[in-house]
């Protein structure tokens, strides 16, 4: 046992240190028993011993609190550039309304007869058109369906060359209106054309509605004066529908002198739309016996 310098310096002397161990060799050590009131007392432990209980792993103690975050590391060094993707699908190229005298390519749009193709093959030029080459052109685009019909506005007619030859209201003729024929808002316009054989005399041209096809109870609408000079005159006149009225507007006639029968400006007459109607034309001459003559009239 080593005890004290001398012993140590003895051992190293006479070349008595050990550079390996073996399980049986034996390990100086110091211990003190609690239960004695001495110093430390020479004891030793052998080698196998001590590796054992060097060996032996207690239990793993409670997990600490987290540490604080450390700092952000510098930036890495950029990464190698990947593959190349799959090559993506081509496009179409719109070029217009096909052409018999046009080379065209794969993916070329065209436009025939309303619809749309798309080349399948280089082709062209060619005299066979899109629709019936299907092995070159596919088919892109049907050409819609023709939508319904609109609501067509009536259109009324009167015959002309009707001559008078009264100072007072005559009927040339008259335009029946069948009932709902206007049902909304709406504008319509008449216009008639007169003539008269000579000059000298006056004229006056008039427009009126009734449920009958009589002057008897009917309702003037407008009135146009044909002076000395006017030969050939005209008479034209928008209405403006609003439900149940019908709105008299300014006209614009070929003749120097034109007044409606409710001034000069737009007048508001209530017409029921909902029954049959009749534009009614009258004219008269300022001197008996002269001629007036009425040439034709449309409502639309």
């Amino acid at each position: 046992m080593l005890q004290n310098l001398t012993n140590f310096f003895n051992l190293i002397a006479n070349r008595k240190i050990k550079t390996q161990l073996q399980d049986t060799d034996l390990i100086a050590v110091g211990t003190k028993d609690p239960t004695w009131n001495g110093g430390y007392q020479p004891t030793a432990i052998s080698y196998e011993d001590l590796a054992t209980q060097l060996s032996v792993v207690g239990p793993p103690g409670p997990v600490g609190p987290q540490g604080p975050a450390g700092a952000v590391g510098p930036q890495g060094i950029q990464g190698l550039t990947g593959p190349a993707g799959p090559v993506g699908a081509a496009g179409l190229n719109f070029v217009g309304t096909w052409s018999a005298l046009t080379a065209y390519s794969p993916t070329d749009v065209v436009f025939y007869a309303g619809s749309s193709y798309v080349c399948s093959n280089a082709v062209g030029p060619s005299a066979t058109t899109p629709d019936i080459d299907t092995a070159n052109w596919d088919f892109l685009a049907l050409q819609g369906l023709q939508g319904p019909p609109g609501v067509s506005v009536p259109h009324f007619y009167l015959s002309g060359l009707v001559s008078i030859t009264a100072s007072t209201d005559t009927v040339f003729g008259s335009v029946f209106i069948p009932a709902n024929t206007y049902t909304g808002n709406e504008a319509i316009t008449i216009s008639a054309q007169f003539a008269k054989i000579v000059n000298g005399y006056t004229t006056q041209t008039k427009f009126w509605i009734n449920t009958s096809n009589t002057l008897a109870g009917a309702t003037q609408l407008a009135l146009t004066d044909g002076v000395l000079s006017a030969r050939y005159l005209s008479m034209f006149r928008t209405f403006y529908i609003d439900g149940a009225s019908t709105h008299i507007c300014p006209a614009n006639i070929n003749v120097i002198n034109d007044n409606t029968a409710f001034g000069s400006s737009p007048q508001t007459v209530s017409i029921n739309w909902s029954v049959d109607q009749y534009f009614i034309i009258t004219g008269s001459v300022s001197v008996p016996g002269e001629t007036l003559t009425f040439r034709g009239a449309k409502l639309y």
